[in-house]
Formats: structure tokens, sequence, C-alpha cells
């Protein structure tokens, strides 16, 4: 399975948009590395990349939200808490232990189900809030 960048996950804030673009580059880039030999090489770097990554994205979103007085903030930020430690758990799981391709195949097809939920489901849902207070 592959993700890539569509329309379809856009919020219609550029800054946004590009970490979500971000966020799928990285996921993408777990996808190769579990074609490769050598993944446990350099996989650990991309994985402490991407918890790092996802929440500057979650801090800078809330900022986002915040500024726009987004009523269901407190409960997208409570979900963006289960998220992250979903997350965290996951890839701690995985380098905590001798783990194979198909380890790898596993976590990244956990991470597509994790982004396509996160901003089609739940993103979706603030867009009409900030489009009251961007260009869209």
């Amino acid at each position: 399975m592959k993700i890539q960048w569509d329309s379809k996950y856009s919020v219609h804030v550029s800054e946004l948009d590009h970490q979500h673009q971000h966020l799928i580059e990285l996921v993408e880039k777990i996808e190769k590395m579990s074609q490769t030999a050598n993944f446990k090489d350099t996989i650990n770097q991309i994985l402490d990349e991407l918890m790092e990554y996802v929440m500057i994205h979650f801090h800078t979103e809330e900022d986002y939200l915040k500024s726009a007085g987004y009523e269901q903030l407190e409960a997208h930020q409570e979900l963006h808490k289960d998220l992250a430690k979903d997350v965290n758990d996951r890839i701690n799981e995985f380098m905590s232990r001798e783990t194979t391709a198909l380890d790898l195949v596993n976590l990244h097809n956990f991470l597509i189900h994790w982004v396509n939920t996160h901003i089609l489901e739940e993103d979706q849902q603030y867009v009409d809030a900030l489009k009251e207070m961007h260009d869209v």
C-alpha cells in the first residue's frame, strides 16, 4: 500500500497542507526503506524525524485553530495527544526489538491508516473554521 499527496488531503491552508505533504513523504520513505536490505541502518533516523515532525505539525495546527477560535479546539488537542501517543508507542515498540522488513511494512500500513484518518476525517472538520480566517 502506498500514499501520496492529493488535493483531497487539502485543508486549504498552505502551511498546514505543506506539513501534511511532508508527513506523507516521511511515511513513504518508510515504505521505500522496507524494500532495501540495509533498512536497519537508517530506519531509526527516519522514525525519529517522523515522531518529531508529528509534534511540530500538531503544535502548528493547534495554533491555527486557536487563532480561528475553533470551538472544538480542546477536543482536537486531546485527539492529537492520543494520536501522538499511538504513533510514538508503535514506533518505540518497533525500534525496541529486532525487526524484519515485514515489521516495517506493517508499521508503514499503520502510518498510512493514521495519516488518512487524521487528515481525511479529523482535520477536514476544521476546514470551514479556517476558511473564515484565511484566503482559500
